[in-house]
């Protein structure tokens, strides 16, 4: 079948049906473990989970091992998942990448193999070297490409989150709270159940709570700011560059971090043009591995833009830099400034 979307999973595992095999891809780290993690605990049903779970390491996996794991019977339950971890197919040899297209053309009915590539980064829709696997599992099973969620899903996900304590979150401290800490899933997750467990039952969350008990980090925030930015939310950014500044976090350090943002999707836009790979760019400019789904990112967001409101925005952000370090200008006032000139940048470019 086609790409399977996340809310289709969801009623297959609620009704206790499942593909054959799962391809679990995209940039959110944390959507691909959960859902590589729940498949296989739906299938096997907690029945002797020792024996019909299994987890193996792709790097070293060969075709024969996985073909061992894959055709063992179910003991007593009706399926056994085989989750494999980083299945690199591209690097392994014809014979032994025959074999693998081979087996998933072939899959048992008792087997639920999930193929979770937690590092490995694919982009489905210029999926290049990928395109045989792709091809061959969405023809036995399916594909989900599990991206980090928008701003309005998240904040969904923390009120539903915080609503199952009995905590409530109201959404414009929500809002607040994922501009302060991070978008990361397994991060939210962590500060929630730290207010949450400050908070106790049937009390309501309020900014000042997350100020005292929660972990802030000037990345996610200035990453948040990108965000407005790019979705041309001068209001929005405007308030989480006031967060920033009521933190005494350093104008430089602002505009270093955002202009951080704006040379990923630049590189992006170059490498789209040159028909290279995002994965390609990164290896190029040596982005460790942890960050290499920034480009990804940087790719969806940069197709959609002009190089020349990409370069125009790099350029702003210089010359606010430089007069923040050679005048004696009220920093807010350049860079509330500057903020508003690249919200018009990008709303100039989408007509």
């Amino acid at each position: 079948m086609p790409l399977l979307e996340e809310e289709q999973l969801k009623k297959q595992l609620q009704a206790g049906k499942f593909e054959k095999v799962y391809l679990l891809i995209g940039e959110d780290g944390y959507l691909k473990q959960y859902y590589a993690q729940t498949i296989c605990q739906k299938a096997v049903g907690g029945v002797l989970e020792e024996l019909n779970a299994v987890r193996l390491e792709g790097k070293r996996l060969s075709a024969q091992a996985l073909y061992d794991n894959v055709t063992q019977l179910p003991v007593m339950a009706a399926y056994r998942c085989v989750v494999v971890v980083d299945y690199d197919l591209p690097s392994k040899g014809e014979q032994e990448q025959k074999a693998v297209l081979q087996l998933l053309s072939d899959l048992p009915e008792t087997t639920v193999l999930v193929l979770w590539q937690d590092t490995i980064s694919i982009n489905y829709k210029k999926p290049e070297k990928w395109r045989k696997l792709i091809t061959a599992v969405n023809q036995a099973g399916a594909t989900l490409d599990l991206g980090h969620k928008t701003d309005a899903a998240l904040c969904a996900w923390m009120k539903s989150y915080a609503a199952r304590r009995k905590v409530r979150l109201d959404t414009s401290v929500a809002k607040y709270m994922l501009s302060v800490c991070s978008n990361d899933l397994n991060l939210l997750r962590g500060e929630l159940e730290k207010l949450c467990a400050y908070k106790g039952p049937e009390s309501w969350v309020t900014r000042e709570d997350i100020d005292q008990i929660c972990t802030k980090t000037v990345d996610a925030s200035v990453f948040a700011l990108a965000r407005q930015v790019l979705a041309g939310e001068a209001g929005q950014a405007l308030q989480t560059l006031d967060g920033l500044l009521y933190l005494k976090v350093h104008a430089v350090q602002i505009l270093s971090i955002l202009a951080g943002n704006y040379i990923d999707l630049y590189r992006a836009k170059a490498a789209m043009e040159a028909e290279l790979r995002p994965a390609q760019i990164a290896e190029d400019f040596g982005y460790a591995k942890n960050v290499r789904f920034k480009l990804d990112h940087a790719a969806r967001v940069a197709e959609k833009l002009p190089k020349t409101a990409l370069r125009d925005s790099l350029d702003l952000l210089y010359d606010t830099d430089l007069a923040i370090k050679s005048t004696s200008s009220d920093t807010r006032t350049l860079l509330e400034t500057a903020i508003i000139k690249l919200v018009d940048l990008i709303k100039g470019a989408q007509y």
